[in-house]
């Protein structure tokens, strides 16, 4: 804000965390703070997600299983952030790099679920859920999605969610 172009204060930010001792611990601070737009907070993001997968690469053992976690849960984060901005195609391009796995988490779920909502095509997500209901999400996991979904303005979307985990129930 002190710079009056906020795209020049993120760029400057992105220069002095280069030179911290750890990087990323500066900028995971920084892309938090009340203070700082969230306009530009996308190449904040971007930066910790890129070196958490550089750190990945050179991590073995149970570290790299921590270090995965805390890849995805900043790649979840920066998905999320990208739909409160309303940019639903680049959060979806984002989540699809995401390693599938067994059971989504519920933020994932919720995240889908908001960009399908956008794109009017959240109806077709729970006919797959209908028609396949074996290969549907947990129970719990999808309560706590609707719950997402429920906080994020969207309660029909989250009704028909709460409806057919109890159909299924």
């Amino acid at each position: 804000l002190a710079t009056g172009d906020p795209q020049a204060g993120a760029a400057w930010i992105l220069d002095l965390a280069a030179v911290a001792p750890d990087p990323n611990a500066v900028l995971m601070a920084v892309v938090r703070a009340p203070w700082f737009p969230a306009s530009v907070r996308g190449p904040v993001y971007e930066q910790i997600v890129t070196r958490l997968q550089d750190r990945l690469r050179s991590t073995e053992a149970l570290a790299r299983e921590y270090a995965e976690q805390d890849l995805r849960l900043w790649q979840l984060r920066y998905a999320r952030h990208l739909v409160e901005l309303k940019q639903f195609d680049q959060a979806a391009a984002l989540l699809d790099t995401l390693p599938r796995q067994e059971q989504p988490s519920s933020d994932e779920l919720e995240l889908r679920w908001r960009i399908a909502a956008a794109r009017n095509d959240f109806d077709a997500v729970l006919e797959q859920y209908r028609a396949l209901p074996e290969k549907a999400p947990q129970p719990a996991t999808l309560r706590q999605a609707a719950l997402g979904l429920q906080r994020a303005g969207l309660r029909r979307e989250a009704r028909k969610i709460l409806e057919f985990v109890f159909t299924q129930e």
